[in-house]
Formats: C-alpha cells, structure tokens, sequence
C-alpha cells in the first residue's frame, strides 16, 4: 500500500478497485465519468439526462421551469391543472373517458355529441340548435319564439290558460268560449 500526505499530482490514474471516499471529483475541471450504478444524497444538477428505464418516484418534474411532456399513459390521483390550449386525442375515432364530475368555466364544445350514449340534465343560459331538437319527458321552458313548424297533439293553455291570436282557427270537437265577439263572415249550419 502506498499513502500520500499532503497534495499529490498524478498525471494518469488507473484505480482498479478500492473506494474514493469524501472527495470531490471533477470539481475544478469536470470531464466524463462512466458508472455502473451512480447514487448521490445530496442535491444533483445534471445539465442534460437520458432516461431509458426504472422509475422516477416521488419526485416533481418541471417545479420552477416546466417543459414539454410526453406520455404514453397519464395517470393523476389529485387534481390536475392545464394551463393554455388542450389536445385531448388525435383522431375522431379515439376515446376520452372521464369518470366523476367535470366542471367547465368557459370556453366552448365545438363538433361533440353531448349525452349521446348517456343522457342526463343541462342547464343553458342560451340553447342554440341549427337542426331539428327532440325533447323526451317533461321539459319547462320559460319563454319560447315559435317561428315555424306545428304544434300537433298538445293542448295550450291546458292547467294555466293565456291569450292566443290565430290567423285561422279550426276545431274538430266541441269548443266551449265563454264569450265571442263576431264581427265579419258568416255563422253556416247553426
């Protein structure tokens, strides 16, 4: 065994075997260094890494000065915040399942089928449909502009009766009207 005390320069090393223990290596002039497992407590700064396999865990990515990500699978257990524009699928035929509640503060849902498969209840502040609109059950719609079309098989007014004005008026059963004002025309086979 060979010891040194003191400051030693050593031009080429060959170290074989053995440990390098508390001492910095590199720390003036860094080169390269190739090892088969590398494990350090303290706080490491790596300028650029290659991860090919293992795990990263318990460990935040991108605190102070986030970047890009790319997954294969995205997995949450807490809540997840995107900031900016949002991709979600590439294709028209790819799947996005969402199990729980999702909450929608703004923005807009272009070229999607809402309750297509599972309906449930909605609530609009403006309902805008450029296609015919089939409600099923009960709706209450509180002001309503009838532009077109027909009103086939259902009474008006029926529980809370309110004025109407017709351009034509038929009635194939009896009609009950309290009081009449007939001013043109005629009153044929009474």
């Amino acid at each position: 065994a060979v010891t040194f005390t003191g400051t030693s320069t050593l031009t080429t090393v060959a170290i074989n075997g053995g440990a390098i223990i508390g001492t910095s290596i590199g720390a003036s002039s860094p080169s390269s260094g190739s090892f088969t497992s590398l494990a350090a407590t303290g706080t490491s700064t790596l300028t650029t890494v290659a991860i090919n396999g293992g795990a990263i865990v318990g460990t935040t990515i991108g605190a102070t000065s986030p970047s890009t990500g790319k997954f294969t699978t995205l997995d949450a257990t807490g809540a997840v915040t995107f900031g900016g524009a949002v991709t979600l699928g590439s294709i028209s035929t790819d799947v996005i399942t969402i199990t729980g509640l999702v909450g929608i503060a703004q923005g807009n849902i272009n070229g999607a089928a809402v309750g297509a498969s599972a309906r449930s209840t909605g609530a609009f502040t403006t309902l805008a449909a450029d296609n015919a609109v089939t409600f099923t059950g009960t709706s209450t719609l509180t002001t309503v502009a009838i532009n077109g079309g027909a009103i086939i098989g259902t009474s008006i007014g029926a529980s809370s009766p309110s004025s109407g004005a017709f351009t034509s008026l038929a009635a194939t059963g009896t009609s009950t009207l309290t009081t009449v004002a007939i001013n043109g025309g005629a009153i044929v086979g009474t």
